[in-house]
């Protein structure tokens, strides 16, 4: 798969079957990232309202693929982790990053047996149960699909690590499986959200760096639309 510094435009998700459970910070499991081969790609920025109709008549509410827009002013590679490909997680990275060292990833996954929205987005804010401070905020997504929630949720500092997380989840229910896309920034750890525990040049420096990023995912998830088989996406 070309990764997405290589691509001008969007890039198309192709679903496995998976039936494993979403957790924050880079432990998610099912579903695959890639390309369709073979076919052309859809640009959201010509979908809406107007396409909704034809979703439903070709496929109904089926969800064949979603796209969405990367942000192009950073270069990103997927993450070819092995164990990541054997469990079907689709993960990007910032260019010259690992797993663990990069300031923000985008993941995917698809989740059978559909659950209740809801109680998905329970089960991943479970991890910031351990955050000195956490906040949950709804988010309005760009897409017009009928079933799904968007929500942000910010953790000051995740457990024993020496970082926080904003995250940018949106979820999309077609009645047999659920559609997640988590985007997710890394920020100075802290005891309250949005707060700095110290005013250094660095703290600062790092603060400037995690809100630059979130500018940039928070409008990436709201990118995102859901596509059938017949290339129509809303």
């Amino acid at each position: 798969m070309q990764s997405p510094k290589k691509k001008k435009g969007f890039l198309k998700i192709i679903l496995l079957l998976c039936i494993l459970a979403l957790v924050l910070a880079g432990c998610a499991g099912g579903g695959r990232m890639g390309r369709k081969k073979g076919k052309p790609e859809v640009n959201p920025a010509n979908a809406g309202q107007a396409q909704s109709a034809e979703v439903e008549k070709n496929g109904g509410k089926k969800i064949a693929y979603l796209t969405f827009s990367p942000p192009e002013q950073v270069r990103w590679v997927e993450n070819d982790d092995p164990a990541l490909r054997n469990s079907g997680v689709a993960e990007w990275i910032v260019e010259g990053s690992s797993a663990e060292s990069t300031p923000a990833r985008v993941m995917y996954q698809k989740l059978m047996p559909v659950q209740d929205a809801s109680t998905l987005k329970a089960q991943i804010l479970k991890p910031l149960a351990g955050c000195p401070d956490s906040k949950v905020q709804d988010l309005q997504l760009g897409s017009k699909y009928r079933d799904q929630l968007g929500f942000q949720a910010t953790c000051s500092k995740l457990g024993t690590q020496d970082y926080g997380l904003i995250d940018y989840v949106a979820i999309f229910s077609d009645g047999v499986a659920n559609h997640v896309m988590l985007a997710e920034v890394k920020t100075p750890p802290s005891n309250k959200v949005g707060v700095l525990d110290s005013k250094s040049a660095e703290m600062q420096k790092q603060a400037q760096t995690s809100k630059n990023f979130a500018d940039m995912l928070s409008k990436a998830i709201r990118s995102v639309r859901v596509c059938n088989e017949q290339e129509l996406c809303i």
